[in-house]
């Protein structure tokens, strides 16, 4: 619609002639960002200004009921002359009624409006006088008579369309008191879209656990309109965590009256933990809206997966600062964890927790003896006395096979962050989380920076995580060999293509894996299955056992 610099188009405001809700909808325009009035009762603007004109917030389930009963909640002039209201809008708006309820005056025949007379402008016509220049023209007004003397709110249509920033009103006087109203808004009846698109604004699929299964949801939708088909043509998703949602499916028409359903799955990808969002958007032949958008929503936690094995504790650990001897490192591994423990065992603050010296970072180095295959780990958050403090927000792991030597803050491992795997720490209680990194890394050295938090941060328990990927490894066969002097055993198991594997040995299972003899870590998988064969074994050996590791 064409912006009007003023208004041409005559209308009536026809008296008490309710809208038919059932086929359109009235909608109430927000209110002014100003209002100035030509006079108001004995100058008093708090109680008889024109912001009294939009102070009760109406819906449209309002029209049609009693106004004006409080004795101050009104606009009045003063005196039984026309009195002019600027409303400024801040930027053009478009309207095609008035909602009005008279203001109830001591006597029924006194205090109240016969008619307004309304213009609309694109230029503002300055604060309200009853000379405005605006108001030279009676032909540019919009005119009609209000003639019932109720407080009752009723809407009262335009006809046309009106366009403008600034909409004066001249409000005439139907008898001799402080002419005035109780509630003027402006208000746009629309018809009724057919077809009629009608969805929720959003849609939460609840709380799932990041191990890799899917959660699928039904969203629903349906044609409110009257007579016509909706088609949708299309559903797209965009932004946020756009990649871990797909639609499945959706219906192309829906008949009138008719609902149905968007199928959509949501898959967690791995190392994304917390809400995870992204916008549905809708294309349809919606009268009013081809375009409908909603947010959907998940919250992921960090489940544990099938066959998660934590890593033995570290030959040694040191740090670059510890709070005393009541925190010291080593009490970050004194829990011996089992994955049972994973997102159930809860640390109050009497266990012994590592604390470094003011808010970090901390580093910290853990030395596992021979290289270890790992892909996340576990933490619990150290609790001291305030629980907003003594908090790690996150942390950073470098991996190498060279001593990095003790931990202090300018290792010169540290100064490459573009080599760390960055873990945020998305809780702050005291239960032992799992925290997936999203890649897996081997090295017998890993150096940790507890980034800067508050208090004197520090964590309950560590421990690294090898997933079942990477953990469960099947050996199907197992074969002793002699050739001449050469004893042996040859190893076979299933493999995944691509990949290569370690194998390590040790004669008694009591000793620590970090501790196992490690014959290579350059076996190159043979496709869907893989053989290795030892032959070092010494004459007479009575036993050994053994391991396969997918680097």
């Amino acid at each position: 619609m064409k912006p009007l610099t003023r208004s041409v188009l005559p209308a009536l405001l026809t008296l008490g002639i309710g809208v038919d809700h059932a086929s359109a909808e009235v909608v109430f325009l927000a209110d002014p960002t100003t209002a100035t009035a030509s006079t108001s009762f004995a100058g008093d603007l708090p109680n008889w200004g024109p912001a009294r004109l939009y102070d009760a917030n109406p819906v449209e389930a309002d029209l049609e009921t009693l106004f004006g009963t409080g004795s101050t909640q009104q606009y009045a002039g003063t005196g039984a002359t026309p009195h002019v209201i600027v409303y400024d809008f801040g930027s053009a708006v478009t309207f095609n009624g008035v909602a009005y309820s008279q203001r109830a005056g001591a006597s029924a025949a006194l205090d109240k409006v016969q008619s307004i007379d309304i213009w609309v402008s694109d230029t503002d016509p300055g604060a309200a006088t009853t000379d405005l220049p605006i108001l030279s023209d009676p032909a540019d007004a919009n005119t009609g008579l209000l003639l019932t003397a109720d407080t009752t709110f009723r809407n009262y249509t335009l006809g046309p369309d009106l366009t403008g920033r600034w909409v004066v009103f001249r409000l005439n006087p139907a008898g001799g008191g402080n002419t005035g109203g109780s509630e003027l808004q402006l208000t746009l009846d629309t018809a009724p879209a057919d077809p009629d698109l009608a969805a929720p604004g959003g849609f939460d699929f609840g709380i799932v656990a990041e191990d890799g299964s899917s959660l699928q949801g039904q969203f629903p939708i349906s044609n409110v309109g009257a007579t016509q088909t909706l088609n949708i043509s299309g559903v797209t998703l965009t932004g946020g965590d756009a990649g871990s949602f797909a639609v499945t499916s959706f219906p192309a028409t829906l008949a009138p009256g008719a609902a149905g359903q968007i199928v959509i799955d949501f898959t967690p990808q791995l190392g994304q933990t917390g809400l995870r969002s992204t916008t549905m958007v809708i294309a349809s032949d919606d009268t009013n809206s081809a375009q409908t958008s909603v947010v959907l929503s998940v919250q992921v936690t960090a489940g544990v997966p099938a066959g998660l094995e934590l890593l033995p504790d570290p030959n040694a650990i040191t740090v670059s600062t510890f709070f005393d001897a009541g925190f010291a490192p080593e009490f970050l591994y004194d829990a011996n964890l089992t994955a049972g423990d994973i997102e159930t065992l809860n640390f109050d603050d009497q266990d012994p927790q590592y604390a470094g010296i003011g808010p970090g970072p901390h580093v910290i180095v853990l030395d596992y003896g021979s290289p270890v295959v790992f892909d996340g780990f576990v933490y619990a958050q150290r609790i001291g006395g305030n629980p907003a403090l003594d908090k790690t927000p996150g942390l950073e792991l470098w991996v190498t096979d060279t001593d990095p030597s003790a931990a202090a803050l300018d290792l010169p491992i540290l100064s490459n962050p573009a080599d760390a795997t960055v873990a945020d720490l998305t809780t702050t209680d005291s239960i032992l989380h799992y925290y997936p990194l999203g890649t897996t890394l081997t090295g017998r050295y890993v150096v940790i920076r507890l980034q800067q938090g508050n208090g004197n941060p520090g964590g309950t328990e560590f421990n690294l995580t090898r997933s079942g990927s990477l953990a469960e490894l099947r050996i199907t066969g197992v074969t002793y060999f002699e050739v001449g002097a050469v004893q042996g055993v040859q190893l076979t198991w299933d493999s995944v293509p691509g990949a290569s594997y370690t194998v390590r040995r040790n004669p008694d299972l009591d000793i620590p894996f970090s501790q196992w003899e490690e014959l290579t870590d350059e076996v190159q998988s043979g496709g869907a299955e893989t053989t290795y064969q030892d032959d070092t074994l010494a004459q007479g050996t009575p036993r050994m056992f053994y391991k396969v590791m997918q680097n």
